[in-house]
């Protein structure tokens, strides 16, 4: 009797125990899954700007009489913007506080994808060259190629993202290693 208990007991803990794996994955799958459509989501957001700014060139360009039409663009391109402006209104801060060398070392993973997101808006093809060459960066580390790309030295990174020496060697050695 006692070991059937003990049996029963046994099965209701795996059970218990494959219970909580699979509500684990279901999480993590769907926490996958929402990033995906939000960088979908930036990525074609970042397109139709692109696609708009690209007519607005060509009407310049043009030497036509197309002020309207330009006008028209530019306030599409604005609504986008505004949609966005509270995410771009912090990674624009985050931008700036890096320009100004500020540290990262309080920034929460959320803070370093709108920098990421904010700096996409501005450079959009430094970005989409380093996710082509990098398929597996993390946002701290696409944000330290993103330093790279700004000009910052070794010594402003390290300051930056609260690095030591043997930190930025590992952090170099990391990004040379992922790449394609």
């Amino acid at each position: 009797m006692e070991k059937h208990e003990l049996d029963l007991k046994l099965n209701r803990s795996l059970w218990a125990i494959a219970g909580l794996i699979a509500l684990v994955i279901a999480i993590v799958i769907y926490v996958l899954f929402k990033r995906y459509q939000q960088r979908l989501l930036w990525t074609q957001t970042q397109i139709q700007i692109d696609n708009y700014t690209t007519q607005i060139r060509r009407y310049e360009e043009s030497g036509a009489d197309v002020k309207e039409k330009i006008e028209e663009l530019q306030a599409n391109i604005d609504a986008i913007m505004e949609d966005k402006s509270q995410k771009l209104n912090r990674g624009l801060k985050l931008y700036n506080d890096v320009n100004n060398n500020e540290s990262m070392i309080r920034w929460s993973k959320e803070d370093y994808d709108m920098f990421i997101d904010y700096f996409d808006v501005i450079n959009h093809p430094i970005v989409k060259k380093h996710r082509k060459e990098h398929k597996k960066l993390t946002p701290r580390t696409l944000t330290f190629l993103l330093l790279c790309s700004m000009g910052k030295s070794d010594e402003d990174i390290r300051q930056i993202m609260a690095l030591s020496p043997e930190g930025l060697r590992s952090m170099r050695f990391r990004v040379n290693h992922d790449s394609n």
